[in-house]
C-alpha cells in the first residue's frame, strides 16, 4: 500500500467515469482500486501524421524522450550504453529534469563510463525543436520501468522511427501490431541493462 493510494481511491470513487490511456491501465485500475468495469473507458492517445524522419547516414543516433526521473529507466539505458561503448552511437535525451539528484547521477554514470561526450541532455523540447529531435533520430529507446501507455513510441512510429522499449504497462498497446500480428518494435525486460545492450548491438 503506497501513501497516495488512499486519496486516489477516494477520488476514483467520487467520479462517474475514468478515462484510461490503455487497456492495461484500465485493467490495473480495476484490480488495484476495485472499480466497476462500466466506469472505466479506454481512449488511446493518437499521434499526428508527420514526415518520415530522415535519420542519419550511419544509423547511429539514439533518442529518448521523457522526463528525467527514475521511473523512465534512463539509468538502465546508461548502463546498457556502457556495455556497447565499442559501437558507434550518440544518444540524445529530451526531457525536463524533474529529479535533480537522479539527473546528476545519470551524468556521473555517463562520465564514469567515458561516454559523456556522445550524449546530449537536450532538456524539455516542444514544437519545431522536438520535431527536429525526432527527425534526426534513427532509433527511439524507451527504457521505462512503468508506462501507462508510452505515447513517445507512437510518435516515433508515426515518423517511421524504429522503437526499442521495455515490455511494461501499456507499451505493447502503444506499439500496436502489424497486419500479420507482429509487434512493430523490439521489446525487452525492464531493469535489464544486458538485454537492452544486446538489443542495441543487434
Amino acid at each position: 500500500s503506497t501513501p497516495h493510494r488512499a486519496p486516489e481511491s477516494r477520488a476514483l470513487a467520487a467520479v462517474h467515469a475514468v478515462v484510461c490511456t490503455s487497456r492495461w491501465t484500465r485493467d490495473w485500475l480495476a484490480t488495484t482500486y476495485d472499480l466497476p468495469a462500466a466506469r472505466l473507458h479506454v481512449v488511446v492517445p493518437g499521434a499526428d501524421k508527420c514526415p518520415v524522419a530522415e535519420g542519419s547516414p550511419a544509423g547511429d543516433r539514439l533518442l529518448s524522450v521523457g522526463a528525467i526521473t527514475p521511473i523512465k529507466g534512463h539509468d538502465v539505458l546508461v548502463s546498457a550504453l556502457a556495455l556497447v561503448a565499442d559501437l558507434r552511437w550518440t544518444w540524445s535525451l529530451v526531457g525536463a529534469s524533474v529529479d535533480a539528484s537522479h539527473a546528476t547521477g545519470l551524468w556521473a554514470a555517463l562520465c564514469d563510463a567515458g561516454v559523456d561526450d556522445r550524449v546530449t541532455l537536450a532538456g524539455a523540447l516542444t514544437g519545431p525543436d522536438l520535431a527536429a529531435a525526432y527527425a534526426g533520430a534513427d532509433l527511439l529507446v524507451l527504457p521505462s520501468r512503468h508506462e501507462t501507455y508510452g505515447i513517445v513510441a507512437s510518435e516515433a512510429l508515426a515518423r517511421g522511427i524504429p522503437v526499442l522499449a521495455t515490455d511494461v504497462g501499456g507499451v505493447r498497446e502503444a506499439l500496436g501490431a502489424s497486419s500479420r500480428g507482429a509487434t512493430p518494435g523490439l521489446l525487452v525486460p525492464s531493469c535489464d541493462p544486458a538485454a537492452l545492450a544486446a538489443s542495441l548491438r543487434d
